[in-house]
């Protein structure tokens, strides 16, 4: 199957093309119309030898007139008493466009049409007496002379502005977000709410009310023993692709889990002790709506937004639905953010005679410093020596041992083996998928559909 990803299509107009070879309705395809679906009959013998290119040409036709339109009409007489009248008329229409990179066919638009008509009669009483000298001929009547003419005109100007944009399906203008976990860092307090109103945010996103977040491109469930990755194919995304003679590569998916207001790390994954599966690090509910936010740079030079139409991403949830009746909502933020990350660390720390470490309180990490892992020396970076974290990674700022009552200055939280976190920020567990868009389905805040219009510029929430 085919998506022209257009609506309303002039029957007819379709040119299909494999390779370099014209298919025929009916006998090689199907097409619905109003959806812009391409259904191949013959695929095996249409693809034989692998991937081939597929080319659609077709057009289409207005089903709804959305663009906002002013339409101007004038008409005027003037008498001229017993000769006659002239009579004018004008109208003028300006279509505006709702694009602001407006397509080939739906560029902004205006036309002019006008015209004049006059009706006049005289009594030249020259014909009389021309007549009246002819031999044999004898009048007094009065002769009458009748005028009547019209002169119209039509200027149209089908495209005011002189430019249009031809759309390219999933061409290269188009910026990709990427969905590497590690490319994603923690996201400043957002200044705004906007959105986040329905959901009970008044004011500002209070940092006490800031939960937990994890993230991963790549979680692994564990089956006899084995970790198996847990990837989506293309058509487990889009079950309207058709593959014929290739393999499918696993698309991008960036793993997202929201955790409960109470519980702050991981639970206790070792199978040896007593608190087996018990979360190291909790605190007392909140009885606010949870946030968080996790930030990832399009560029540090600036990128230009304002021209950009469309934000196309798919969700994915479980069967279950848990962030759907829980009201889970994502909000993208675009434009210059605030660098200073939300981080935060335990206060305090105990080991028990089994071996277990429980964390206690919260204190925030970094909180208008600028944290880097290179050499306070040198200012270089070694990714030997030097990478040991930054904000939640460890701790810096120093963290109470409940065992003996010191205060250690510096702690690592989590190790670079993620099979075996040393602390509690390090496991990371899917709840929700993101991946970018097949331009499908264009969602928004609580699973609406979206059309976002970005005007800022350079970083992205």
């Amino acid at each position: 199957m085919l998506a022209l990803n257009s609506f309303q299509i002039r029957e007819g107009s379709e040119r299909i093309y494999v390779r370099n070879t014209l298919l025929t309705r009916e006998t090689d395809y199907t097409i619905d119309y109003t959806t812009g679906q391409v259904q191949f009959k013959n695929a095996d013998s249409l693809f034989r030898g692998g991937a081939a290119q597929v080319r659609a040409q077709f057009e289409e036709r207005a089903a709804f007139s959305l663009a906002p339109t002013t339409t101007y009409g004038l008409a005027a007489r003037y008498d001229l008493g017993t000769v006659g009248q002239v009579n004018l008329m004008g109208i003028f229409q300006n279509e505006q466009s709702t694009f602001t990179r407006p397509p080939l066919g739906f560029e902004p638009s205006s036309g002019f049409i006008g015209g004049i008509s006059t009706q006049l009669r005289f009594q030249p009483d020259w014909i009389t007496r021309a007549i009246d000298a002819l031999p044999g001929v004898h009048t007094t009547v009065p002769s009458v002379l009748s005028i009547n003419g019209e002169l119209a005109i039509s200027k149209p100007s089908p495209n005011r502005f002189g430019q249009a944009y031809i759309e390219e399906f999933e061409g290269g203008v188009a910026r990709s977000i990427a969905l590497t976990d590690n490319l994603w860092h923690w996201g400043s307090i957002p200044t705004s709410i906007r959105g986040a109103e329905p959901l009970g945010v008044t004011g500002g996103f209070n940092v006490a009310d800031a939960a937990f977040l994890t993230w991963q491109s790549l979680p692994y469930n564990v089956s006899s023993n084995q970790f198996v990755p847990v990837q989506f194919l293309p058509q487990q995304i889009d079950p309207s692709l058709r593959f014929t003679g290739q393999a499918q590569s696993a698309e991008p998916v960036l793993w997202l889990m929201l955790k409960p207001d109470t519980v702050l790390g991981l639970a206790n994954n070792r199978p040896e002790s007593p608190s087996f599966g018990l979360p190291n690090w909790t605190r007392p509910t909140h009885d606010a709506p949870r946030w968080r936010s996790i930030t990832q740079t399009l560029s540090v030079t600036g990128v230009d937004l304002s021209r950009v139409e469309f934000l196309e991403f798919w969700v994915w949830e479980d069967a279950a639905r848990v962030a759907r009746n829980h009201r889970t909502t994502v909000l993208f933020d675009f434009g210059s953010v605030f660098e200073d990350a939300l981080a935060f660390v335990p206060a305090s720390f105990t080991v028990s005679p089994e071996g277990d470490t429980t964390y206690f309180g919260v204190q925030r990490a970094g909180a208008g410093r600028l944290d880097s892992e290179r050499d306070p020396r040198t200012q270089t970076w070694s990714a030997t020596l030097n990478d040991e974290g930054i904000l939640s990674d460890r701790v810096v700022d120093g963290i109470l041992d409940g065992n003996t009552g010191t205060v250690i200055d510096t702690l690592p939280l989590c190790l670079r083996d993620r099979a075996r976190p040393a602390g509690p920020l390090c496991l990371r567990r899917p709840a929700l998928a993101l991946r970018p868009a097949q331009r499908r389905r264009r969602y928004g805040r609580s699973g609406r559909r979206l059309r976002a219009r970005l005007s800022r510029r350079r970083a992205h929430r």
